[in-house]
């Protein structure tokens, strides 16, 4: 379940919302509203790869086992 302003969604996993929220390469170069300036970056590639080196996929059907308590 994912909580976003104050709603609960179980529709979204909280990876596919970061992923939605990232900054695009295009929008380069991009002031945030602290007017902090984002010169670069590819920030849903890297999120992307940094779950497929995780391997949440398995997590998830490991997890799922383990609660229902199967080994």
């Amino acid at each position: 379940m994912t909580r976003t302003a104050g709603r609960t969604r179980s529709d979204v996993l909280p990876a596919e919302l970061r992923l939605q929220n990232f900054i695009r390469p295009e929008q380069f170069p991009y002031q945030c509203k602290t007017g902090w300036i984002y010169d670069s970056g590819d920030y849903e590639r890297a999120m992307r790869q940094a779950l497929e080196m995780a391997d949440t996929k398995s997590f998830a059907v490991s997890r799922r086992r383990s609660v229902s308590g199967a080994r």
